[in-house]
């Protein structure tokens, strides 16, 4: 189950280009993010905060400085529900490299990742690849992959897939040996569409208190839990919290199943 806190107190929007996970293994300019890790075989990642699901534009230029493989790799994470986004439970990603050398697009469910759509093999077969990137995702849950290889291969394919509708992150997760620690950039990257919250309102019963504090210590802080027993997710951004004398709105955020969330003033809890 997963267990997160919100701070209701002190909620505010998160600032832009505010990035989560291995920060100090890259270097971020104002329109390019390179990997700058060690010299030892490793794994590195990068996120930030993206709610964008539906009528989607996603837009990037990739430059890996070798040909990617199965010991040297980029996943791109377009849609994640978690920062760490190679850990997610839902998600949508391209991967650059693999035992093909190609181009494909993933389904991430739970752990496990399934091919949905994959270009054509040995694309990336090049001491160097610069891949300029468009990924669309209509409201009929079709998708079109556009890209540019080099500066003279370009290509267009289309595939459908609809198994994630929601998304709080993208990432850039990189797999590599040590000679590759820093042959890794993403730069130009833009991204433009819906936002998508839940789809329906919760029904009685299916988001529950599951824990609560409500008379603290003098140095302790009221808190409570809220469980998602359903199958849905839900946005509690449409929800309050209340008593008899004064309702609270909750911020936005996205409740999967099986999960539950903490609301609290004080982020040591």
């Amino acid at each position: 189950m997963k267990k997160i806190l919100i701070l209701l107190a002190f909620f505010s929007p998160l600032a832009l280009n505010a990035y989560y996970g291995d920060v100090q293994n890259f270097i971020i300019d104002e329109n390019t993010i390179c990997l700058n890790a060690p010299a030892v075989a490793s794994k590195s990642y990068i996120s930030e905060v993206s709610k964008v699901s539906k009528n989607a534009i996603w837009q990037a230029e990739i430059s890996l400085s070798f040909s990617p493989t199965s010991s040297n790799y980029l996943k791109w994470y377009i849609m994640a529900d978690s920062a760490n986004v190679n850990a997610s439970s839902s998600a949508y990603y391209l991967m650059f490299g693999g035992t093909k050398r190609t181009i494909g697009f993933y389904c991430q469910k739970n752990g496990k990742s399934t091919l949905v759509h994959e270009e054509n093999e040995k694309l990336l077969d090049n001491s160097f690849n610069k891949i300029y990137v468009t990924l669309k995702r209509l409201e009929s849950d079709d998708w079109l992959i556009e890209y540019t290889l080099n500066d003279t291969l370009t290509n267009a394919s289309e595939f459908y897939s609809d198994e994630v509708n929601y998304s709080s992150y993208l990432g850039w997760h990189c797999v590599y040996t040590k000679t590759r620690s820093k042959a890794f950039c993403f730069a130009n990257s833009k991204v433009t569409g819906d936002k998508l919250s839940a789809a329906r309102l919760p029904k009685k019963g299916e988001l529950v208190i599951n824990e609560i504090l409500f008379n603290p210590k003098d140095d302790g802080v009221d808190f409570l839990e809220i469980l998602n027993l359903s199958d849905t997710i839900f946005d509690l951004s449409f929800c309050m919290l209340g008593n008899r004398k004064q309702t609270y709105p909750l911020p936005t955020f996205l409740l999967y199943p099986d999960s539950c969330v903490a609301i609290t003033k004080d982020p040591e809890i």
